[in-house]
C-alpha cells in the first residue's frame, strides 16, 4: 500500500478523486531556519532534510542549501527570485519535490543521487526560444544531412545548444512532471537504468515525445495523459518495449488514429488507459494479442460501433471499460470481441445507446468468470433478446441459427451484481433470470415496469439474491405479487421500492418475506398500512414523503427489532397510545413535519430511542411529563418548530445524556420559561432553543452546545448560568438589556455568542470566573459605556471581540480580573485610549475606525508579548514613546499624527503603516521613522515642513528622487528638546523647554556632517520659537518667542543669562520683543561658542486659557526665515475654578 501511495504522490494517475495525489496542505517550514518578512520568508541556515508548506519564499540561490542535503520538498509554495543553478551542485540530493510553486524552469540535478523529482503542477517549459516544433527527420540530423535539409533545420539545431543542458542521473526511479506547460524534452532526456514511473501528463504535447525516451530497462509506468497527443505509433512505443513495463496511459487526449501494433509490442503490458479521446472505429489489430493485458479502458471515445475483430486474443482480461461514448454506441458486433472472456471479471456498458444486452458476444465463448454487469442508462427494452442487427444482412442466416441455440445467460451463470437501472424494460418474466443462480444484487430501478409487468415468480429462482432495486418505476400503484413471500423472495435483505405510486400497503404484504431487513417505501402515495403488513424481523423502514396517517392504529406496533423507523412529511396527525407499544428495539424514529398535536408518556415509554427522536415541525403543543424519563442516552431530540408552551418535567431532561451537534433542539416554539430541575445531571454536545418568547432564564447545566439564538429573551439572572460547562455557547440576537453581576458565574465554554443582543449594560463581575477559551462575541451590542470591571475571580478569554457597540468611555479597571490574548475594540467612539488595557497583556490589540485623539505616555507599557497593534482610522495627532519587544505589525494609517515619540519596535518587527497621516519631518519624528525604516510602509511621507513634503521614509522607495537620503539634512530641522507644559493654576500654564541639541536631525549624516552641524548651531544669534496650544473645546492659543545673543564675548563657563520679554501674537504680522543677551562675564578669544538656553511661556485668561480644558501644546523653531515641523507636544489640562466660598472652608 505505500508503494501505491508513492507511486500515486510522484505521478502516477488514480480514478480515485485525486488523480495525483496530494502530499501536504496549510502552511510549515522546517528543515531550516525560516524567518519572516513582509508576508515571505527567508531561508536561514539549512539541514539536510527541507519541507516548506504554502510559504511565499524569496531569493533561493544556490548557497540556499548544503551540498549534503538528501531531500528538498517545497509544496504549494511561490518563488519571488529562485535561481536556475539552486540545485547543481548538491551532490548529497535524493529527493527533490516542487508542487504547485509557480516553477518556470527545468532544475539541473545531474550532479546528484536524485532517486525521485516531483516538479507536478508547476509552470516549466523547456523551449527558452524556438516556437516551432522538431521535424519527424530530427533523429537522423544528428548523423548525416539530407538534401532536405533546410535553413530552417539549421535554426532549429542552433536553438536545441540553448536548450536546457542538465541531464538526469542513472539514480532516478521517479520522474514526474505533470500539470506544466512542457511540449518538447531534449533527445534522450528521459533515460536511466533505474527509472521505473515517468509522469508526463497535464502538459502541452501535441507529438508524442518519442526522441526523448532513451535507455529505459526498468520503466513500470509512462503516463502522458491529458496532452493534445492524435496518432500512437510503433515506433513511439518502442522505447517501451521491456519485460518490466506494465502500465500505459494515453487518456484525455485527442487520438483518433493508433498504428497496427503499436501495443502488442508491448508484450508485458497489463495496464492500458485510453478512455477519453477520439478514438471512432478500431482497426484490425491494434488490440490483438496483449497477452498480459488485464485492464483496457476505452469509455468516453467515438465508438459507435464495435466492429468484426475489434479486440482479439486478450486472454487475461479482467475489466473492460466501453461504457459513455459520445456519440453513443449502438451496435456491437457479435465477432468484435474475438477470446477475451476467459478472465473477464467487469464488463462495462453503461451510457450507451444499446437497445439489447450484449448476448451475442456472451454466445461466442463462456464468460464464466464475469461477475459484475453494468449496463444501465441505455435503451434496453427486453433482457433476454437476441439482438438481430449485431449480425448484419448478410449473416441472417447465422442470427437464425443462432436464435435457436439461445438461452440468455447461459454463458455468464456467475454474474454476482447485475446492473440495468435507467433503461425502457418493461417486462420480467418468471424465467429471465434463472440461468443467474449466483446473482445477489439486481439494479431495475428507472424502468417502465409495473406490478402487472412482473410475473409472480419473476424472481423466484434467484436463490442467493439479497438486494433488489425497483425504485422510480412510476406505473407502479401496488406492491407486485412476486415480492411478497419468501418462496419468491427467497434471500431478500434490502428491497427498494420508493418513488413509485404505491397507495396501500394490506395486510401480509411483506409478512411471510422472513429475510427483509431494509424496506425503502418512501415517496410514494401510500395513505394507509394495515396492521400486519410487515415482517416480524424487518429492521429499518424508510416511508417518509407519502400521504400516511394512523387509520389501522398497529402496523408498528409488534415489530421488535425494527430499529429504524422514517415517517416524516407524512399526514399524521395523532399517534394511537400503542402505535409503538412493543417496538422494543426502536433507536431511531422520524416523525418530523407531520400534524401531531400532543405526545403522550406511553407512545414511547418501550422504545429505547438510543439514536434519536425527531417530532419537528409539527404542530405539538403538549408534552406529557415524564415522556422521556426512560431514556438515558441518545443523539438527539429534535421538537423544534412546534406550538410548546413549556418544557415537560418529572424528569423528561434529567440524567440524560444526548450526544449529537443539535442534542436538544427546542427552536421555534411557544416557550416562555425555563423553570427550576427541568434539566438535570443533563449532558448535550448541542442545546438550541432558538426563535421563542423567553422572559426568564435559569440554568446551571452542561451542555456542549447551548442556544438560544433568534429569541425574544428579556431578561437573564444572576447565577443564571452558574456553573456551566459547554463547547459553544449560543445568545445571540436577542434582546437581553442588561447582563447583571454574578450571571456567568463558574463558566466554562470554548465559545460564547452573545453579539447583537442589544446589550446596553454590563455589571461588575457579570462574568466572574468565566472562560471562553477561544472566542467571546460581543460586538455589534448597544454598550455605550464600560463603567466597572465587567470580569470578575479569574478569567481568561482568548478573542474577546467587542467592536461595532458604541463604545465612548472605559474605566481604568474596565478589564481587571481576566487575561485576554486578542481583544478587538474596532468600529467604536473611543475618544481616549483605555488605560484599562494595562491590566492585561495581550497578544493583538485592535482599536481602529475609534475617534481616539490621546494616548497617554505610558499607555503601553508592560505589553511585552504584543505582536499586533491596529490604531489605524482615528484622529491621533501624536503617537507616544513605546517600547514594544514582541511587536510585528503596527497600523497607525488614516489618522492625524504630526509628531512621533521614540518607536523602540524589537527585532520581530515587519510591517509600520503610516500612510495618510500629516507627519511633520521634525527631528524626533524623523529619528522614529529613521528607525522602522525597513519595515514602513511605502507610501509614508512627510506633510510637513513645506520643503519637505512628499518626502519619503521606507527602504523599499530608497530609488526614488523624493527619498529623504537625497534631500538636505539642513532642511529636517529641530524645533525644541524637554518640552514640560505645567497648569499653574485654572488661570496659568507654563510651556519651558531647552534649545534643540543641534539644528537638524543627523540620523543619516557622517562624522563630518556632525561636526558642521555642532558649529552651524553654535553660531546661530536669533532663536524664534512658535508656541501654539490647541484644544477641541477652546480657541487656540499662540506666542512667539524670541532668543537673541550676543557673541562679541565668548562664553566660557556659564551659559548666558537671559531676560524675557513675551508679546502675544495677535495678527499675521505680529512681533515679539528680542531678548538680548546681557551677562557674559568671562572671556576668552579663543574659547568655544555655546548658544545653549532654556526658555518658557505662559498663557493666562486673559490669552483667551479655559478652566478644565485639555491643551496640546507645540513648538516650531524658525531660524534664517526657514521654519521646522511642530515638535512633540505636551498635553496640559487646566484644573478647575476655585470659588472664594470654598477656598475659604480649604483654609
Amino acid at each position: 500500500m505505500d508503494s501505491m501511495r508513492n507511486d500515486a504522490e510522484n505521478g502516477m494517475w488514480s480514478d480515485d478523486g485525486s488523480p495525483y495525489l496530494p502530499s501536504n496542505s496549510g502552511s510549515s517550514c522546517s528543515g531550516c531556519t525560516c524567518r519572516y518578512n513582509q508576508g515571505s520568508i527567508e531561508l536561514g541556515t539549512c539541514t539536510n532534510s527541507i519541507s516548506v508548506t504554502g510559504r511565499t519564499i524569496s531569493n533561493v540561490t544556490a548557497v540556499a542549501f548544503p551540498v549534503t542535503a538528501t531531500s528538498i520538498n517545497f509544496f504549494g509554495c511561490s518563488f519571488t527570485n529562485i535561481s536556475e543553478d539552486t540545485f547543481s551542485n548538491i551532490t548529497g540530493l535524493t529527493i527533490l519535490t516542487i508542487r504547485q510553486s509557480g516553477l518556470t524552469f527545468m532544475p539541473d540535478v545531474s550532479k546528484s543521487q536524485i532517486t525521485t523529482l516531483n516538479l507536478i503542477g508547476n509552470a516549466i517549459t523547456l523551449d527558452s526560444k524556438y516556437k516551432g516544433t522538431l521535424p519527424d527527420t530530427i533523429e537522423y540530423l544528428y548523423y548525416r544531412i539530407s538534401v532536405s535539409f533546410t535553413r530552417e533545420h539549421y535554426q532549429i539545431l542552433q536553438n536545441i545548444s540553448k536548450f536546457y543542458k542538465g541531464t538526469l542521473p542513472d539514480t532516478i526511479e521517479y520522474l514526474a512532471l505533470t500539470s506544466n506547460q512542457i511540449y518538447w524534452l531534449p533527445p534522450g532526456f528521459i533515460n536511466g537504468s533505474n527509472l521505473r514511473l515517468v509522469s508526463l501528463g497535464e502538459n502541452a504535447f501535441v507529438n508524442f515525445p518519442a526522441t526523448s525516451l532513451g535507455e529505459l530497462p526498468n520503466i513500470m509506468y509512462f503516463g502522458i495523459e491529458s496532452n493534445q497527443l492524435t496518432k500512437i505509433s510503433s515506433n513511439h512505443l518502442l522505447p517501451l518495449n521491456t519485460s518490466t513495463f506494465v502500465h500505459l496511459n494515453l487518456s484525455n487526449n485527442a487520438i483518433q488514429y493508433v498504428q497496427r501494433g503499436a501495443f502488442s509490442q508491448l508484450q508485458n503490458l497489463k495496464i492500458l488507459d485510453l478512455h477519453g479521446n477520439s478514438i471512432s472505429q478500431i482497426l484490425k489489430g491494434v488490440f490483438e494479442n496483449l497477452k498480459e493485458l488485464i485492464h483496457l479502458d476505452l469509455h468516453h471515445n467515438k465508438l459507435e460501433k464495435l466492429t468484426s475483430e475489434s479486440f482479439i486474443d486478450l486472454e487475461k482480461l479482467i475489466e473492460f471499460r466501453l461504457h459513455s461514448q459520445s456519440p453513443v454506441m449502438t451496435t456491437i458486433m457479435f465477432d468484435s470481441m474475438i477470446n477475451i472472456g476467459t478472465a473477464l471479471k467487469y464488463l462495462f456498458i453503461s451510457q450507451n445507446g444499446l437497445t439489447h444486452l450484449p448476448h451475442q458476444i456472451f454466445m461466442e465463448a463462456n464468460f464464466t468468470e464475469l461477475i459484475e454487469l453494468y449496463a444501465d442508462n441505455n435503451l434496453i427494452k427486453n433482457v433476454t433478446e437476441l439482438v438481430e442487427s449485431a449480425y448484419g444482412v448478410k449473416l441472417r442466416p447465422t442470427y437464425l441459427q443462432k436464435k435457436q441455440q439461445f438461452l440468455a445467460f447461459s454463458t455468464t451463470p456467475n454474474i454476482v451484481k447485475l446492473y440495468l437501472q435507467n433503461n425502457l424494460i418493461e417486462m420480467i418474466n418468471n424465467t429471465d433470470f434463472c440461468e443467474l443462480q449466483l446473482l445477489q444484487l439486481l439494479n431495475l430501478r428507472s424502468n417502465q415496469l409495473n406490478e402487472t409487468h412482473i410475473q409472480e415468480e419473476g424472481f423466484k429462482c434467484l436463490s442467493v439474491m439479497n438486494y433488489l432495486d425497483l425504485g422510480n418505476n412510476h406505473n407502479m400503484q401496488f406492491v407486485p405479487v412476486a415480492l411478497t413471500t419468501h418462496e419468491r423472495l427467497p434471500s431478500i435483505q434490502t428491497l427498494y421500492l420508493e418513488n413509485n405510486m404505491i397507495s396501500v400497503l394490506p395486510t401480509e404484504t411483506f409478512t411471510n418475506v422472513s429475510t427483509l431487513i431494509t424496506l425503502y417505501l418512501h415517496d410514494n402515495r401510500i395513505v394507509a398500512v394495515e396492521d400486519g403488513a410487515f415482517p416480524c424481523q424487518v429492521n429499518t423502514i424508510y416511508m417518509q414523503n407519502n400521504h400516511f396517517r394512523f387509520i389501522h392504529e398497529h402496523p408498528f406496533s409488534y415489530l421488535s427489532e425494527l430499529r429504524t423507523l422514517y415517517l416524516s412529511n407524512n399526514a399524521i396527525d395523532y399517534i394511537p397510545d400503542d402505535a409503538f407499544i412493543n417496538a422494543t428495539s426502536l433507536a431511531y424514529l422520524q416523525l418530523s413535519s407531520n400534524k401531531i398535536t400532543q405526545i403522550k408518556k406511553i407512545h414511547f415509554e418501550n422504545c429505547p430511542l438510543t439514536s434519536a427522536l425527531d417530532l419537528s415541525n409539527n404542530e405539538i403543543g403538549w408534552i406529557e411529563d415524564g415522556s422521556l424519563n426512560h431514556v438515558t442516552s441518545s443523539g438527539s431530540f429534535d421538537f423544534s418548530y412546534n406550538r410548546l408552551y413549556k418544557l415537560p418535567m418529572n424528569g423528561t431532561f434529567h440524567d440524560l445524556s444526548l450526544s449529537s451537534s443539535n442534542g436538544l433542539n427546542l427552536q421555534n416554539n411557544r416557550i416562555s420559561a425555563i423553570l427550576p430541575d427541568t434539566f438535570k445531571s443533563f449532558t448535550c454536545n448541542g442545546l438550541v432553543i432558538e426563535s421563542n418568547a423567553f422572559n426568564t432564564v435559569s440554568a446551571g447545566v452542561s451542555y456542549g452546545r447551548f442556544s438560544f439564538n433568534g429569541n425574544l429573551l428579556g431578561e437573564i439572572q444572576s447565577y443564571a448560568f452558574n456553573g456551566t460547562t459547554c463547547n459553544d455557547f449560543y445568545m445571540q440576537n436577542l434582546n437581553l438589556g442588561i447582563i447583571p453581576s454574578y450571571a456567568f458565574t463558574d463558566f466554562t465554554c470554548r465559545r460564547v455568542y452573545l453579539q447583537s443582543s442589544s446589550i446596553t449594560d454590563i455589571k461588575k463581575h457579570a462574568f466572574n470566573n468565566f472562560r471562553a477559551n477561544d472566542y467571546f462575541y460581543l460586538h455589534s451590542n448597544q454598550l455605550t459605556t464600560i463603567s466597572s470591571s465587567i470580569f470578575g475571580g479569574t478569567s481568561y478569554v482568548e478573542y474577546l471581540q467587542m467592536y461595532s457597540n458604541g463604545i465612548t468611555s472605559i474605566t481604568s479597571d474596565g478589564f481587571r480580573n481576566v487575561d485576554v490574548d486578542y481583544i478587538y475594540l474596532q468600529n467604536n467612539g473611543l475618544t481616549v485610549y483605555p488605560i484599562a488595557l494595562n491590566d492585561i497583556t495581550p497578544i493583538q490589540i485592535d482599536f481602529h475606525d475609534n475617534q481616539i485623539q490621546y494616548i497617554e505616555e505610558g499607555s503601553f507599557n508592560g505589553l511585552l508579548s504584543l505582536q499586533t497593534l491596529n490604531l489605524g482610522e482615528n484622529v491621533i495627532p501624536y503617537f507616544p514613546s513605546v517600547i514594544l519587544p514582541a511587536i510585528r505589525t503596527l497600523n497607525l494609517a488614516d489618522n492625524r499624527i504630526e509628531a512621533l515619540g521614540g518607536l523602540n519596535l524589537g527585532g520581530s518587527l515587519t510591517s509600520v503603516n503610516l500612510d495618510s497621516n500629516f507627519l511633520g519631518c521634525e527631528c524626533s519624528t524623523v529619528e522614529s521613522l529613521y528607525n522602522v525604516k525597513d519595515d514602513l510602509s511605502a507610501s509614508t511621507m512627510c506633510y510637513s515642513p513645506t520643503a519637505l513634503q512628499g518626502v519619503l521614509f521606507a527602504t523599499s522607495q530608497s530609488s526614488s528622487s523624493n527619498h529623504f537620503t537625497k534631500k538636505d539634512v539642513a532642511l529636517f530641522q529641530c524645533s525644541g528638546e524637554n518640552i514640560i507644559g505645567s497648569a499653574v493654576s485654572s488661570t496659568n500654564i507654563t510651556i519651558t523647554w531647552d534649545r534643540p541639541s543641534y539644528l537638524y536631525s543627523l540620523v543619516n549624516s557622517s562624522n563630518a556632517e556632525t561636526v558642521t552641524a555642532e558649529t552651524v548651531t553654535n553660531n546661530i544669534k536669533t532663536w524664534e520659537y512658535l508656541v501654539t496650544c490647541t484644544s477641541n473645546t477652546a480657541a487656540t492659543l499662540t506666542k512667539i518667542q524670541t532668543v537673541e545673543l550676543d557673541f562679541s564675548k565668548c562664553i566660557i563657563v556659564t551659559p548666558c543669562n537671559t531676560t524675557t520679554d513675551n508679546t502675544t501674537v495677535t495678527s499675521s504680522n505680529s512681533t515679539a520683543a528680542n531678548t538680548t543677551v546681557t551677562d557674559c562675564n568671562t572671556v576668552d578669544s579663543n574659547c568655544t561658542k555655546s548658544t545653549d538656553h532654556t526658555t518658557s511661556v505662559s498663557f493666562s485668561d486673559v490669552d483667551g486659557l479655559l478652566p478644565q480644558t485639555l491643551y496640546e501644546c507645540v513648538i516650531q523653531l524658525t531660524v534664517d526665515n526657514y521654519t521646522s515641523a511642530k515638535s512633540v507636544p505636551t498635553f496640559i489640562f487646566t484644573p478647575a475654578v476655585i470659588t472664594g466660598k470654598f477656598l475659604t472652608q480649604l483654609l
